[in-house]
């Protein structure tokens, strides 16, 4: 029990002494926030956190609790990770909670006979998320899902994971760590997806049942992982799917609109759908911007905080050998020119808002939907401002995260080892006038809960046809 207890137990207080000195000096949007909410209401605050880092031993806890203290600041484009190689989550849940955890009884011949001879789908089959492999039974309790096989958890094959109400309708799920979700909201998608609290996502393994087109294209939505696709949804309307600005994708998502940049330049709508883009980099939509245009795209800028452990970011991209000698001489530049004015926002460009134009517009799309959602933010959020300004596009969908005024990310480890803080050490010039972090961006067409999800692509589709 000593080796995996080893480097799970955590210095708390000094742990969060160490991040909040390094957020306080180094992160750009530290002074933005005190200056909002006022110094007292900070120290108060502090005084609250600094009690329970007293109590919080466990890595686990210490990470919850420095989450806790980082939202004072903003939700977003913040980070406190564990990076302990001995670390392991499953050690830091309760053994009794293991031990007493309600068990299913089922004789798995019977089991598999009893859902193969179904003639119609129902909850009943064998399901897997790609951690649980899960069968559900229908009992008088309702439906209950138990674990078949599992990898890296603590679970055992017949532990209860989830009861879903015999109306198919609730459900109360255990999360990985035992501890138990009421109320969950179930969505049955199709015959073989299931949807419980837009927490665990699991597909029919046994007895699989055909599927909708429809359902098959909002199959392929949730599990095309990050790569982007292109598809034809009718002789009106094309669709590309996004699911990240990662820059690491970036040349698949030039590949795919490049390979069908002709059929794009004569439909007449287009639909993107970048609904849980995250972000990623600013190059990688580039392709995009010209069947988006209409007019000059401003884009406002930002500043830098200048203090020697950002400006260490600067010096090492300028003696990065991926770059060629003259984006190293520009680095190397910026450097100096931060390390001059230490303590001070630095702007690193002649202007304050940039104005791209191009030399012409495409007649077609004629239409642009964009889809977004609460996961969008950071790089996505900066395509929407961009987006937003064409003539051409509407938004569709919800509310984004708010995560791009502070930006440009550095990552610090903790002197005992155990973490690894993220902060960000540029701010928007757009503060306080048009602030989006803690705000987002919103659709110019509300999607309300009354439109599921696997329906977003036909609604719009119909929208933009009639």
């Amino acid at each position: 029990m000593s080796i995996p207890a080893f480097g799970q137990t955590c210095d708390c207080e000094a742990n969060f002494a160490w991040a909040k000195g390094i957020f306080e000096k180094n992160d750009a949007g530290f002074q933005y926030i005190i200056d909002k909410k006022g110094q007292d209401e900070y120290d108060a605050f502090n005084k609250n956190i600094a009690v329970k880092a007293k109590t919080a031993t466990s890595l686990s806890d210490c990470q919850n609790l420095i989450y806790e203290w980082s939202k004072f600041f903003r939700s977003g484009h913040f980070g406190f990770s564990i990076i302990n190689k001995n670390y392991n989550p499953n050690n830091t849940i309760d053994a009794k909670k293991i031990k007493d955890h309600s068990v299913v009884k089922v004789d798995h011949s019977k089991f598999e006979k009893r859902i193969n001879a179904l003639p119609t789908p129902t909850l009943e089959g064998i399901w897997s998320d790609g951690t649980y492999k899960v069968g559900i039974l229908q009992t008088n309790e309702g439906y209950k899902g138990f674990i078949i096989s599992t990898e890296n958890t603590s679970w055992a094959p017949g532990q209860l994971k989830f009861l879903i109400n015999d109306k198919k309708k609730m459900a109360d799920l255990w999360m990985r760590d035992f501890s138990r979700r009421e109320n969950l909201s179930v969505d049955l998608i199709g015959n073989n997806l299931l949807n419980i609290g837009n927490i665990l996502y699991m597909k029919r393994e046994s007895k699989a049942y055909e599927d909708t087109e429809a359902i098959k294209d909002y199959t392929r939505f949730l599990y095309a992982g990050n790569k982007p696709y292109f598809q034809i949804l009718s002789d009106k309307t094309v669709y590309i799917r996004i699911p990240t600005f990662d820059l690491d994708y970036k040349k698949h998502i030039d590949s795919i609109v490049m390979a069908n940049s002709s059929t794009i330049a004569k439909t007449s709508n287009l639909i993107i759908d970048v609904r849980y883009n995250g972000g990623g980099a600013d190059i990688s939509y580039e392709k995009l911007i010209p069947f988006l245009y209409t007019n000059p795209i401003r884009t406002v800028g930002l500043q830098h905080l200048s203090t020697p452990l950002n400006n260490k970011v600067m010096l090492s991209l300028s003696e990065n050998k991926n770059f060629d000698q003259q984006h190293q001489k520009a680095y190397k530049e910026a450097y100096e020119t931060l390390n001059r004015n230490i303590g001070q926002f630095v702007s690193l460009s002649d202007e304050i808002v940039k104005v791209k134009k191009l030399d012409q517009f495409l007649p077609f799309p004629k239409n642009i939907s964009i889809l977004i959602n609460n996961g969008n933010a950071s790089t996505t959020e900066q395509f929407l401002l961009l987006a937003k300004q064409s003539k051409k596009v509407k938004l569709f969908g919800t509310t984004t995260s708010g995560a791009l005024d502070i930006s440009n990310m550095s990552d610090v480890v903790s002197p005992d080892g155990n973490f690894e803080l993220r902060y960000g050490r540029s701010k928007s010039y757009r503060i306080p006038n048009m602030a989006i972090d803690g705000k987002g961006i919103q659709p110019d067409y509300y999607l309300d809960d009354s439109i599921p999800d696997k329906e977003w692509v036909e609604y719009v589709r119909k929208i933009m046809e009639d």
